[in-house]
């Protein structure tokens, strides 16, 4: 296992403000927080606590941290400070590739509060070389409807700050789909994003997800997003206004110019092994290949409450509240969801050596289907999405999982 990269994910889960479209776990504060409503040395001592722990364990001890993803909440809202422990307790405990990927996620509408030059300088300085921010739309009226806390003109401030700060890379979000969002209107907010010209684009369809402030109101029969014709044809061009701006599509809602990519999304979509540390941060194991008692890797999670999480590591050293052995189908369903939504596709030989069959013969009956709709190709080595069926990839790969 020595020589096997993984992916470390570290959860900070506290944030200005809960948006209405956010089913992640994470607990608004305000702008000026407090030591009681964000404690950060305790939280971060909680941290180092727990990679002490993760180093110990055999699914991780000796191998090499390939990337590290700070995600939240708003992981900004820490200091610099705390960002450089975390990060080189990472050094110290486990084994850095000499040119890893250090990304951490930031919110605009924080730049004036917590996130101005010098600390996006000490965040470079900690050791970030990617950053991620959630613009999600310059238009004051959608910003105001997705719940957001700044506007188009402090996400704009917000890249310009970084590249004062030395950071030639980083990713913006942005969100299409907002009910009544015109195909004018998206593209206006594209080319708005294109004229920052950022190394990577996130653009994602917005969904209505149980337990968030959109759900709630979803269930009382208000219309939350487009319908679904719109929200295609909004998709449709989004592909190639990035094409024709420079921009490869590399997965269903990502785009980057070339060498760009997020290696870190990269590795969950390879099915990789990621350890995640922090408040409800979830850790995967492949198990590399199906075992004689039928499982093929193992999940597990830990406590949700950065309360809870806080109590439990500084007893425990950790706070796993769940542990899953996935069996070979579910394995195989969470494969081909993950790897089948990027452009370059299922690799066959790694699906025959994980799992013990061949591809083609596990989902002959559903492959002649699809194949016969457009929305699926498959070569000798690959199978990979058309673009019509990157389009509808969430529909594609149930099917193949119904069926096969």
């Amino acid at each position: 296992m020595t020589e096997q990269k993984f992916s470390l994910y570290v959860h900070i889960p506290y944030c200005a403000k809960k948006c209405p479209y956010c089913d992640f776990n994470s607990y608004g504060i305000g702008l000026h927080p407090t030591r009681e409503t964000l404690p950060e040395e305790s939280y971060t001592e909680a941290l180092l606590l727990e990679l002490d722990y993760a180093a110990e364990s055999p699914f991780w001890n000796g191998r090499r941290v390939a990337t590290v993803f700070f995600g939240g909440g708003t992981p900004s809202i820490f200091s610099g400070n705390a960002i450089a422990k975390i990060l080189q307790h990472v050094c110290d405990r486990f084994h850095p590739e000499p040119e890893w990927e250090v990304t951490l996620e930031a919110n605009p509408g924080t730049i004036d509060e917590t996130l101005g030059l010098e600390k996006l300088r000490a965040f470079r300085g900690a050791g970030v070389n990617r950053l991620s921010f959630g613009v999600q739309s310059f238009r004051a009226e959608k910003l105001h409807a997705l719940g957001r806390i700044h506007s188009g003109d402090d996400a704009e401030r917000a890249v310009h700050l970084a590249q004062e700060a030395g950071f030639a890379n980083f990713n913006c979000d942005l969100i299409f789909g907002v009910r009544g969002e015109t195909s004018l209107e998206w593209r206006t907010d594209l080319e708005r994003m294109f004229r920052l010209s950022p190394p990577h684009l996130s653009a994602y369809s917005l969904t209505v997800e149980p337990g968030t402030e959109f759900g709630r109101l979803s269930r009382k029969g208000i219309q939350i997003t487009c319908d679904e014709e719109n929200q295609a044809e909004l998709f449709e061009m989004t592909a190639k206004v990035a094409s024709d701006n420079g921009y490869q599509q590399y997965e269903v809602s990502n785009f980057a110019k070339p060498g760009h990519e997020c290696r870190h999304n990269l590795n969950y979509w390879s099915y990789g092994d990621y350890l995640g540390i922090g408040a409800g941060a979830h850790s995967f194991v492949s198990g590399d290949r199906a075992n004689e008692n039928g499982s093929c890797g193992t999940r597990w999670i830990n406590t949700m409450g950065p309360g809870d999480y806080i109590q439990r590591v500084e007893r425990d050293r950790h706070a796993e509240q769940r542990r899953e052995t996935l069996t070979v189908d579910q394995a195989r369903m969470e494969f081909l969801y993950a790897t089948l939504r990027t452009v370059q596709g299922a690799d066959l030989k790694d699906y025959q050596r994980r799992f013990g069959h061949a591809f083609v013969s596990d989902y002959r009956i559903p492959l002649t289907e699809l194949a016969g709709q457009n929305v699926i190709t498959i070569s000798e080595e690959r199978a990979v999405l058309t673009p019509r069926g990157l389009l509808f990839a969430d529909e594609v790969i149930s099917t193949l999982v119904r069926d096969g």
